[in-house]
């Protein structure tokens, strides 16, 4: 066995979040957002 001295990981993950409050600018910039990819 090798013993690795530097290991760098990258990783996406999804979280499920519910009842979050944001500025009515976020609100707003994600709601114009969703509305662009509905339309695409």
């Amino acid at each position: 066995m090798k013993r690795l001295k530097n290991l760098t990981v990258s990783c996406t993950y999804t979280v499920g979040l519910t009842d979050v409050e944001v500025p009515d600018e976020v609100y707003e910039g994600w709601q114009a957002a969703m509305i662009s990819r509905q339309t695409c």
